[in-house]
């Protein structure tokens, strides 16, 4: 069961539009159980992904293979194959350059408040601002190179991006930073700061979230696939696949949330994510600073006293807080996710269905209803995916009125080899 809205929150500079006529469900390939379902950005620069997908599908033309792994690399091999001929390499060199421009900017931009700041009090020295600047493109490097590194990419590939785009990020840097505040070692780490940001999983610009669902040919049960795609540099493809499920004998049921999905976790365990962080924040902080309340309301313990009964205390009350947290965990997965996954396991697919529109409709209703902007919304598309039936709409929407476009309705049917009928309609894609 796949189920997506239908915003789409197109960027220009600081300045956001958001239009709820996006098609983010799409059928993988005819005659096989595989759908694509896609958020973030809709489009792989500037080419749509429901363009990539229709183009895929064409090509393959029924192809089914044994496996829904093998389905998700077949996708992936076709967008691999042909980068150079959907992508032009100006393209490619201006989607790179505008993806490290945006993070220069936000360094900029943290730099220039620390000044406005620190001129509060007074002008700061030319040495200070440029420690500063040392020390915050340094510590933004540490955490870049946290993350790994995209599929098929490595250190070995950082020398030749470095070599291609070299004097791309150079530009790009002495554009946006002043370089009175620059070393010579933090300009050459703002390039290789770029380097990192195209051969790296991070979180830093737009990128699309692809998820393959379905059953391969020789598969009893469903699954699903994920990938993160961040680009295209030197006719490469810039993604990584992050993670999957899959339905067996044990796990019967399970619900995947994608893009913005806090609320369905708040469905499924009955609290807020975030206000979950909050509270173990709190709880992690009262315990901390519990043994040293204590020994501070006895002061006339002796030194090896006080030293041992803090530890004591402190091993204590770690004990208490890890108990408390998994005491959540299991409370949540007794009495709210296990309840939800057991009925969900039983009911027909038709309420499944409804369950998953509703769960979208959650979402929407929240952004509707708080002062933010509404990037979930529009209407639900929703899709069962069976073994028997296949990829099946129970809901979805046209940008055209197939009453008004038989042209359309007849070039469906001549494609599939049949006479147009009145489900050709329904089952447009």
């Amino acid at each position: 069961m796949l189920a997506a809205d239908s915003a789409v929150t197109l960027r220009a500079g600081k300045r956001t539009k958001v239009f709820n006529t996006a098609n983010k469900l799409h059928l993988l390939v005819e005659d096989a159980p595989v759908g694509v379902m896609v958020s973030g950005s809709p489009d792989l620069l500037q080419v749509p992904w429901e363009t990539i997908i229709k183009l895929y599908r064409r090509e393959r033309d029924g192809k089914v293979f044994p496996s829904l792994k093998r389905h998700a690399d077949d996708l992936f091999k076709f967008i691999r194959e042909r980068v150079g001929v959907y992508f032009p390499a100006e393209v490619q060199r201006d989607a790179i350059r505008a993806r490290v421009e945006s993070v220069y900017w936000k360094l900029q931009s943290l730099i220039e408040k620390w000044i406005k700041s620190a001129e509060k009090q007074q002008r700061p020295p030319l040495e200070s601002i440029r420690a500063f600047t040392d020390t915050t493109v340094d510590d933004f490097c540490r955490d870049l190179r946290q993350y790994g590194f995209l599929d098929g990419w490595g250190p070995s590939e950082a020398s030749v991006v470095r070599t291609e785009y070299e004097s791309d990020f150079a530009r790009t840097r002495d554009e946006v930073f002043d370089k009175r505040y620059l070393s010579a070692g933090t300009a050459d780490l703002l390039i290789s700061i770029a380097v990192d940001l195209i051969i790296r999983r991070h979180p830093f610009g737009e990128k699309s979230q692809v998820v393959v669902a379905g059953y391969g040919e020789r598969e009893l049960f469903p699954s699903l696939k994920v990938f993160h795609v961040h680009g295209v540099a030197m006719n490469r493809l810039l993604y990584a696949a992050a993670g999957g499920d899959a339905i067996t004998h044990e796990a019967r049921a399970w619900i995947g949330q994608f893009a913005q999905g806090g609320m369905v976790s708040t469905f499924m365990n009955g609290i807020d994510p975030v206000l979950r962080r909050h509270v173990d924040e709190l709880v992690e902080a009262a315990f901390v600073g519990l043994p040293e309340a204590v020994l501070s309301a006895m002061p006339d313990l002796t030194d090896e006293t006080h030293r041992g009964l803090g530890e004591i205390l402190r091993w204590a009350t770690s004990n208490l807080a890890e108990e408390l947290g998994q005491g959540i965990v299991s409370y949540m997965l007794q009495y709210h996710a296990r309840p939800v996954l057991e009925t969900i396991a039983l009911i027909p697919k038709e309420e499944i269905a409804q369950v998953a529109e509703a769960l979208v409709n959650l979402i929407s209703m929240k952004r509707r209803v708080m002062m933010m902007p509404e990037t979930v919304g529009g209407p639900v598309d929703v899709a069962v995916i069976t073994k028997g039936d296949g990829f099946v709409w129970v809901r979805r929407k046209h940008y055209f009125d197939p009453a008004l476009n038989p042209r359309v309705i007849g070039k469906y049917s001549r494609d599939r080899g049949t006479k147009p009928t009145s489900n050709d309609r329904k089952e447009l894609e």
